[in-house]
């Protein structure tokens, strides 16, 4: 019933592994990836369940949520069930990496936003972004790759946030390392647009 709406591609649904109650692993579409953008987490998580409530008990619509673009399946054809069980013990707190790439002191790495990104649900309800703080330590993470010895950050320089980066929003970050200087160069960008720039003043 679930995958027969129209913000569903495909779902997966089964006890969840600790709690009780079912869980509901959902591949939105399109049309409800732009529901999630322009609604929030919980408003699309009622729509869903409501449209459940026509047709199931309600001991059988699942209490528990995760959102995805494309569900893994196995070579089976099968959702591996580990892998299910991992999805909802554990909070998605980081990008899904897609690329990186290291050459001399730049490193630039190839990222797209989780639709279930755990810091979406409550910033903001109706408009679910990615917190500044966040892409910052997403940041810094990557930082940590690029510069060879162990360094804390003094403080940042020139930060700007000029661009909202939002859930499935596919993104590239860029990084430059002085080691003169003990400065790193970096910025976040969407098509080009900067969401994100600033300079790292590091101390070893």
């Amino acid at each position: 019933m679930l995958s027969r709406n129209s913000l569903v591609n495909d779902c997966y649904i089964a006890p969840h592994p600790e709690k009780e109650g079912f869980a509901a692993w959902v591949e939105l579409s399109d049309e409800g990836i732009t529901f999630l953008l322009e609604q929030g987490y919980r408003e699309l998580v009622n729509s869903l369940k409501n449209g459940l409530k026509q047709a199931q008990e309600n001991i059988l619509i699942p209490c528990f949520w995760r959102f995805t673009d494309a569900l893994p399946y196995n070579i089976q054809s099968k959702i591996n069930k580990p892998e299910f069980d991992r999805t909802f013990l554990e909070d998605c707190k980081d990008p899904i990496w897609l690329e990186e790439k290291r050459k001399d002191n730049t490193f630039r790495a190839i990222g797209k936003v989780p639709l279930d990104l755990v810091y979406l649900q409550d910033h903001f309800a109706e408009f679910p972004l990615v917190p500044g703080v966040v892409e910052l330590q997403w940041v810094f993470e990557q930082i940590a790759k690029l510069v060879p010895q162990p360094s804390i950050c003094s403080h940042i320089d020139k930060l700007k946030f000029q661009k909202f980066l939002r859930p499935a929003d596919q993104f590239v970050l860029s990084l430059k390392w002085d080691e003169v200087k003990g400065k790193v160069t970096f910025q976040l960008t969407i098509n080009e647009e900067v969401c994100c720039s600033g300079v790292a003043v590091l101390a070893g």
